[in-house]
């Protein structure tokens, strides 16, 4: 019965979280979130690569190859969105098409309406799955129901992952992934099952070719492992699901690669046909002052006289994580901790040294923002820490601070409502543009995954009795 419910309370956030982002959502919204679609649009249409047909999606944010016009962006997320399309595809006909920015003014062809309005339920998807991902992964470090659901919320809700579910960057999935692949190779450590191990390295390698700054997290990531998992992961097995895991993303990268641009190793950025910094490794980082880069990122707010989103800022609830230098973490999560810590400070440190940090006209920290859920254990530990000793002292005193600290969250979220349209976009009466289309998109969607579970569900039985019978016979 326990089991029943708890499915039937994630199904009800997963369903509420999607129809709020889908809601917030308004298409295609500029050159980044467009080059993704022309991709994409150029896959299923073309069955190609090239988009010189689409290219008016992606204006300036593209690549140009032997006089061919390409995406600029990484493939990991094109390619989850092509799957997404071919998976969601039964109830295209049945979708209500959504209100879109003027950016699409001119550019949408015949069909091209109904797709973005199916494959914007992707990224309101993913962000939801993120809320329901952060939950159980500091579940899985055994803090109650109320401090992981807290604290899930307020790492969605309360940051810009709160804007990437409502636009087709590809900033939503790369959350997923990275986390993901923490609690996988996380669980690996502790109970050595390949499968775990497997999941976890796939998820890893995917997210280099979704984003390739996660290239940093390798360091920290494979250290992790030789120190926790020295003694039995140097066996065969675990070194061949290893390096095969890691290697299926990749492959497809490289193929990708030189199919389009004639060797495994020029991506795409390489050829981009405007920004001169991404065509030379050496000009990508070091462009710009690190240490204002670094002081931006947590705690700037203009940038060029616009306002520009850092984390402590216009997060500011995460600076009670700056308590734990007070308040130590119990040991057993020591290295866990250590972990976790070190990706989101490597993954500071590389975005502070990028030439162009701050997201572009976004003005925010996106390029690093895959590194924030990892921070969830440390603002969990923090509140439990923090609630303990204030209840120990008096309860006035914690309730006081329990309102305020309250207060400073609703500014928080607040902040986020005021980010999910930028400079470029549009003014709108509200920023609910979508709430009769979300209605009905999110609650199909709902249905067809409920759907495809009942297959999952009656083909594993089968299985079971099939196998039941051979065991009798």
């Amino acid at each position: 019965m326990a089991s029943f419910k708890g499915i039937a309370y994630g199904m009800g956030v997963f369903l509420v979280s999607t129809l709020f982002f889908y809601s917030l959502n308004s298409g295609i919204s500029c050159t980044n979130d467009g080059s993704h679609f022309a991709l994409v649009n150029s896959m299923v249409e073309d069955h190609s690569f090239k988009i010189g047909r689409n290219v008016a999606y992606s204006m300036h944010d593209s690549a140009i190859y032997k006089g061919e016009y390409y995406s600029d962006r990484s493939p990991g997320w094109p390619l989850f969105l092509y799957g997404f399309y071919w998976m969601t595809l039964p109830i295209k006909p049945f979708l209500m098409d959504i209100r879109t920015d003027d950016y699409l003014e001119g550019k949408t062809q015949s069909g091209d309406l109904r797709r973005i309005s199916l494959l914007m339920l992707a990224p309101a998807a993913v962000t939801a799955f993120l809320l329901l991902s952060i939950f159980f992964f500091l579940r899985s470090f055994e803090y109650n129901v109320v401090i992981s659901s807290v604290t899930a919320f307020l790492l969605v809700m309360g940051t810009i992952s709160m804007r990437y579910g409502t636009v087709l960057y590809s900033h939503s999935l790369m959350c997923l992934l990275v986390l993901a692949s923490n609690y996988f190779l996380i669980k690996y450590a502790k109970g050595q099952n390949l499968w775990h191990l497997g999941i976890g390295i796939f998820f890893l390698s995917y997210s280099l070719i979704t984003e390739h700054i996660s290239l940093f997290l390798c360091l920290p990531i494979g250290i992790y492992l030789l120190v926790r998992c020295r003694s039995f992961i140097f066996k065969m097995r675990p070194m061949i699901i290893l390096i095969a895991s890691g290697l299926i993303p990749l492959l497809f990268f490289f193929w990708y690669n030189y199919h389009n641009f004639g060797h495994p190793l020029s991506i795409a950025q390489s050829h981009q046909v405007m920004y001169s910094f991404y065509k030379d490794i050496s000009k990508t980082f070091f462009g710009s002052d690190p240490v204002e880069n670094f002081k931006r990122l947590l705690i700037g707010t203009t940038y060029f006289g616009d306002r520009f989103y850092s984390l402590l800022y216009f997060s500011p609830f995460l600076i009670v994580i700056f308590s734990l230098l007070i308040f130590r973490p119990c040991r057993t999560l020591w290295p866990e901790t250590m972990l976790l810590s070190s990706e989101f400070i490597i993954t500071l440190l590389a975005v502070s040294c990028y030439s162009l940090p701050t997201g572009g006209n976004d003005m925010d920290y996106r390029h690093m923002l895959f590194a924030v859920p990892l921070l969830a254990p440390l603002l969990a530990e923090s509140l439990v820490r923090i609630r303990d000793k204030l209840v120990l002292l008096d309860r006035r005193l914690y309730m006081t601070a329990l309102i305020i600290y309250l207060f400073i969250c609703a500014i928080a979220i607040d902040a986020q409502f005021n980010h999910i349209r930028t400079v470029f976009q549009e003014e709108l009466p509200s920023v609910f543009c979508n709430v009769k289309p979300a209605l009905t998109n999110c609650t199909l969607l709902l249905l067809l995954g409920l759907a495809y579970l009942g297959i999952l569900l009656a083909v594993a039985n089968y299985i079971k009795v099939v196998k039941n019978k051979d065991c009798k016979v």
